[in-house]
């Protein structure tokens, strides 16, 4: 059988697809909370800290909600040599690294946000092109095998970023973790580009939202239902891990 050109159809293609998403994850994991817990001890009075990382955090997914649309529309109309998501990947992994190097110098409250900012802007940047890579590159029938190794990807990195971060915090070293993430990122682009196809199976479709935030609810009716879970689950989840950070510190200290 004759494998169309661009198609990933093996289990090593399906891991170098995902390999965006174990850095992300593992930068997600490293920036909160360790980075943001720390920086809000440095800059917040005492009593304010769970306060500052709260309405940092909050104000960062907030744009990155915003903004990763605008990025995964941009992706899909974009023509290049390299196809339409490794410019993405690869400049957004360059800017990323300049954001995050800005968030751990960031020396007051007011350029703490503006790093966040730039660092949701740029991981957002990267996050829309890498979720193209399975329907560009995926025949539909596999998507499922490949979508359940890109989220197999994921987890190692929920363990190992913390425990990165924890090592080099830990010895009040902040900026331990950050060349650990470079090189990730260096790696990662590398076997991107030798191992992903540039051309994909398909064009982008014909068809065209006007607005780039508009949700075709007649053909996805749970949409709804899956966005209110969510926002619920992730509001209950960082409002109690938040929480836990600094309500735990005096009875550890």
């Amino acid at each position: 059988m004759t494998t169309a050109r661009g198609a990933a159809t093996t289990w090593p293609q399906w891991i170098a697809l995902s390999l965006y998403g174990l850095a992300l994850t593992m930068t997600s994991n490293v920036v909160d909370p360790p980075w943001l817990s720390q920086k809000a001890s440095e800059l917040a009075g005492p009593g304010w800290q769970n306060t500052l990382l709260g309405s940092v955090a909050f104000i960062g997914l907030i744009w990155a909600a915003l903004v990763q649309p605008v990025f995964g529309a941009w992706s899909d109309r974009i023509h290049s040599p390299w196809g339409r998501r490794k410019p993405f990947l690869w400049l957004g992994s360059l800017l990323l690294a300049l954001a995050l190097a800005f968030l751990i110098a960031a020396p007051s409250v007011p350029l703490l946000i503006l790093a966040l900012l730039l660092v949701q802007t740029f991981s957002n940047m990267v996050q829309a092109a890498y979720q193209g890579l399975i329907p560009d590159h995926v025949p539909e029938d596999q998507r499922g095998r490949a979508s359940g190794i890109k989220g197999f990807m994921e987890i190692p990195a929920v363990v190992i970023g913390p425990l990165i971060a924890g090592y080099f915090l830990g010895r009040g070293q902040i900026w331990g973790p950050y060349p650990v993430l470079l090189m990730v990122y260096l790696l990662v682009g590398w076997i991107t580009a030798v191992a992903v196809p540039s051309q994909a199976l398909a064009g982008p479709p014909a068809r065209r939202p006007t607005w780039i935030y508009h949700v075709e609810w007649g053909r996805a009716p749970t949409f709804a239902f899956w966005l209110a879970h969510r926002l619920v689950f992730w509001w209950a989840l960082l409002t109690l891990r938040t929480f836990l950070i600094f309500g735990s510190l005096p009875i550890l200290c």
